[in-house]
């Protein structure tokens, strides 16, 4: 975010990225598509156009994935769709516990 702690990420806040988690798979009998949440919009879109597919996601290709499905996902198929967190089937969410020794 470019104005400073606007996301209320400052020196005490926490910054996660999942900048490496770029997954775009064609679920089986492509009705469905499985996206890691270190993509953008734009591509996810450039992945679906071969299939013929679309999808309500961001207005802008430059907008992430996470923020914009967790924060309701207002897109301009949403008039007739709803909003992108309805049309999410499942998310996955895994944690790795780091061990420390002190």
């Amino acid at each position: 975010m470019p104005i400073g702690d606007f996301n209320n990420i400052n020196s005490t806040g926490v910054l996660l990225s999942s900048s490496h988690f770029r997954r775009l798979e064609m679920a089986e009998g492509g009705e469905s598509v499985h996206v890691g949440p270190g993509n953008h919009w734009a591509d996810v879109y450039e992945f679906l156009e071969p299939h013929g597919k679309v999808v309500v996601g961001g207005r802008l290709g430059i907008v992430g994935i996470p923020g914009f499905v967790t924060g309701g996902g207002a897109s301009f198929f949403s008039a007739e769709y709803g909003w992108a967190s309805n049309s999410v089937k499942s998310y996955t969410v895994s944690f790795r516990q780091r061990e420390e020794t002190i």
